[in-house]
């Protein structure tokens, strides 16, 4: 008798995201996975409501896979940082079931639903391809999304944030990535306290603008509570690659 355990069986229906059909997918029938699943179609008319709000819409996205292991992860999107729990496309959302109970719970799903489709939106407001092409920093990009996510808890503390940069410590995505997203929310989160509209920002920063213009201040500045520098350019702090 074969000792193999059973085949997943691949799952999918068809969701409305946003006023646009899409795919969503899953493994099986009562795992992870298939809660997951459920929490995130149960997220999209919240999810789009708030990038809605920002007049954002995914119109090019076509799939929401959830992943119930690393291992189907990393064949679909070819990503293997250790800290990574979703991948976005302009046409694909992929989400790893988190390992830690609490990262399953419907609100933070939610969360992490309306910070993909924030980055699938922005996208789809100024063209995939003129969105590479122009390689807007990932701390403004990440920011704009965690800000329009609701993500402030599950951020570290921007006193601790502010003591870090003080010290020295660099904006690294791969292998610092708690910090590296904690200082590109409070950074943006600040921008819009200061009366900046975050999504013409990024528009901004695909033009073409320098960091200064898109931010208009320093990041230490806003990351301290002020709106203004009198720096002539500011650059954003170096990241890992």
């Amino acid at each position: 008798m074969s000792t193999r355990p059973p085949a997943r069986r691949a799952r999918a229906r068809t969701v409305d995201v946003c006023g646009h059909v899409a795919d969503l997918r899953w493994s099986t029938a009562d795992g992870d996975d298939a809660r997951v699943a459920l929490a995130v179609e149960r997220a999209l008319p919240d999810a789009c409501a708030a990038i809605g709000a920002r007049g954002l819409t995914p119109s090019t996205l076509s799939s929401l896979t959830i992943h119930a292991d690393v291992d189907t992860f990393v064949s679909a999107t070819g990503q293997t940082t250790d800290t990574l729990r979703a991948w976005t496309t302009p046409t694909a959302v992929h989400l790893l079931v988190g390992p830690v109970a609490r990262d399953n719970e419907p609100d933070r799903i939610g969360r992490r639903v309306t910070h993909e489709l924030c980055h699938v939106g922005l996208w789809a407001r100024v063209g995939p391809e003129r969105a590479r092409a122009a390689r807007v920093p990932r701390a403004l990009e990440e920011g704009v999304c965690s800000v329009v996510a609701g993500q402030h808890e599950e951020r570290a503390d921007r006193d601790w944030v502010v003591a870090e940069v003080a010290g020295g410590r660099t904006i690294d995505f791969v292998d610092d990535s708690s910090f590296a997203y904690a200082f590109a929310h409070h950074v943006t989160a600040m921008m819009e306290v200061c009366g900046r509209d975050l999504v013409e920002a990024y528009e901004r920063a695909v033009a073409g603008a320098t960091p200064r213009e898109v931010l208009g201040a320093s990041p230490t500045t806003l990351l301290g509570g002020a709106c203004r520098d009198d720096e002539q350019e500011t650059a954003l702090p170096p990241r890992g690659e």
